[in-house]
């Protein structure tokens, strides 16, 4: 993997670790002036640009596995990696950071539920392929909301470490037709699948429509779950430093 998309850059023009520093800053502010709609924003999108930084740091972690033939390796830092993506859970504390306020957004304008299928369809293409199912623009508009993260984004990266689990498995190189292919398939077939949602009446304008389900996490206050990633992100480094120095063999 070299970019992210088709426009972006694996490349990092900063120290990660300043990043940290700050989220840590952050959640000890908004701790002590209580809740504050700007910094809620502020919050998630600081930690899921850490989460970003941690992943592709883990990443390089397993393409050295893959590359050294390592299973152990590669199977211990692709668990880690999938669990990134339940920072779904803590992007889904801002509406405007769901995928379903969008897609209901979209459907609200549909005269009927044929038209708000087709508009749905609209909407989550715009922000995943921009296109057909061989779109060069795959992630042009991409957006790091709460039903992405965990229903497109998650399953896409679990059938690339499949991949390169079954190729060291059988000891043979990636068929990376086959995989762009079955890529290119669950993408398609994301975007097809419509919602259950109800079309608007007309007692309901497209600028005003129903408040947001509640999320699942409302019970769990959103730094709360910003302080537990970081807890769970500790926990991982220094699990993985211990396999490094307890497997000499390790390509970690």
């Amino acid at each position: 993997m070299r970019q992210i998309g088709c426009c972006a850059t694996l490349a990092l023009y900063y120290d990660p670790m300043k990043l940290v520093s700050i989220m840590r800053d952050l959640q000890v502010f908004y701790g002590a002036i209580g809740d504050s709609e700007t910094l809620e924003y502020d919050l998630v999108d600081l930690l899921v640009q850490t989460v970003g930084n941690d992943a592709l740091s883990l990443y390089s972690m397993i393409v050295k596995a893959y590359s050294n033939g390592d299973v152990s390796a590669l199977a211990l830092t692709t668990e880690y990696f999938l669990q990134f993506f339940q920072i779904d859970a803590l992007v889904a504390k801002l509406p405007k950071y769901r995928l379903s306020t969008w897609v209901n957004d979209a459907r609200s304008w549909g005269a009927d539920k044929a038209e708000s299928d087709w508009l749905e369809i609209n909407a989550k293409t715009q922000v995943t392929l921009w296109g057909d199912k061989r779109s060069t623009l795959t992630q042009y508009a991409y957006k790091m909301w709460s039903g992405l993260i965990a229903d497109f984004y998650q399953p896409r990266w679990a059938l690339w470490f499949k991949a390169l689990q079954q190729s060291l498995d059988d000891g043979v190189p990636i068929n990376m037709t086959q995989f762009t292919n079955n890529v290119e398939t669950f993408e398609y077939n994301w975007t097809q699948k419509v919602s259950d949602a109800p079309v608007a009446t007309g007692t309901e304008s497209p600028e005003q429509p129903q408040a947001q389900a509640a999320s699942p996490t409302d019970a769990t206050s959103l730094l709360d779950l910003s302080i537990q990633y970081l807890e769970w992100r500790a926990q991982m480094l220094a699990h993985l430093q211990k396999a490094i120095h307890t497997n000499n063999k390790s390509s970690l």
